[in-house]
């Protein structure tokens, strides 16, 4: 999985899915599908046209057109497996927006799965739990995982069966030693091997693993400190969203909601009661030309801007990335 291609601004793009291609256009007034690279005209196309507000309107709804083999009676045109250092992903080609990864986080997820060893990690506004699954396969003691969406907090459950499926086969054929010839240990899998493997299912330990369809501010606020201490924590909100209980009202009642610029540095803060010592914070943002709060130096023992986090294929900077230390030394 991975981008092919992107204008200047990402007012089109190219994102490949195995067999899928989803074009994504948000040029004002495009009237066509653009043309592929040959060697993709024949597979299952998607061509998403959904143009962005301007000053004369607002944006049309989102148009969905299948091109090439793409049918809708394809049943992997409501769900397929793909996979990301050998982590199998359920996407679902007919969601709004997204088919349930972010491309541009894959060096990311690296990062995690690199970190994640034995720690115990808590992963806010999760989407499907892209992060998570990194952190399982680095073989993670524990994971707690939250998202407002009921629906995509399920996503994430059902995709972490088949990641701990696809560990558990892994650690099981290392020590056996079965699948001579194939790169299988504790932390890959060979791809012939996923599908086997990950179809069996596995029975999440809730012990290891917590799902919680809930808004994170809540959590951090009601939950957080009884599940903690955790080694590490992934924050990678949105840029703004829409308050959806009593909490996140004014005082005249209207709904004041989340917003990245203005609620950052208190939105980290309030993390750092539940890091162990030494702790860490992940904090990813999409917003574009986003400043992280000086104040946060007073806060966090080392704050470190991260580089080259943008995968091949993004021709602007679609996040920016930061690791945050705790101060508490034991």
């Amino acid at each position: 999985m991975f981008r092919l291609w992107s204008s200047e601004g990402a007012d089109l793009s190219f994102d490949v899915y195995g067999d899928w291609v989803l074009v994504s256009d948000y040029r004002v007034g495009s009237d066509a599908a653009p043309s592929l690279p040959a060697a993709y005209e024949q597979h299952k196309i998607i061509y998403l046209y959904r143009p962005r507000a301007t000053e004369h309107g607002a944006a049309a709804k989102v148009a969905r057109i299948l091109l090439g083999a793409a049918r809708e009676d394809d049943p992997s045109y409501l769900e397929c497996q793909e996979i990301e250092a050998h982590i199998p992903y359920v996407l679902r080609m007919d969601a709004p927006l997204n088919p349930g990864i972010f491309l541009d986080s894959s060096r990311l997820r690296a990062l995690v799965e690199q970190m994640s060893e034995g720690k115990r990690v808590l992963n806010l506004f999760a989407y499907t739990g892209g992060f998570s699954l990194a952190a399982c396969r680095a073989g993670a003691a524990h994971i707690d995982t939250v998202d407002l969406s009921p629906r995509y907090v399920r996503w994430a459950e059902e995709n972490m069966r088949h990641c701990a499926a696809v560990v558990a086969g892994c650690v099981g054929r290392a020590n056996s030693g079965e699948g001579a010839g194939r790169v299988i240990d504790a932390s890959g899998v060979s791809t012939d091997s996923v599908d086997a493997i990950s179809a069996a299912g596995a029975a999440l330990d809730r012990e290891r693993y917590g799902f919680f369809a809930m808004d994170s501010l809540e959590y951090v606020r009601s939950f957080g400190r009884k599940r903690a201490p955790y080694d590490l924590i992934i924050v990678d909100p949105p840029t703004f969203a829409r308050a959806r209980n009593k909490r996140g009202k004014n005082k005249k009642g209207a709904s004041q909601g989340f917003s990245v610029e203005r609620d950052a540095q208190s939105l980290l803060e309030s993390l750092i009661p539940l890091l162990s010592p030494k702790g860490q914070v992940l904090f990813v943002c999409n917003k574009r030309g986003f400043t992280l709060p000086a104040g946060l130096k007073k806060s966090f023992a080392r704050i470190e801007q991260l580089e080259d986090t943008i995968p091949e294929g993004y021709t602007h900077q679609i996040h920016q990335a930061w690791l945050l230390t705790s101060r508490r030394q034991s």
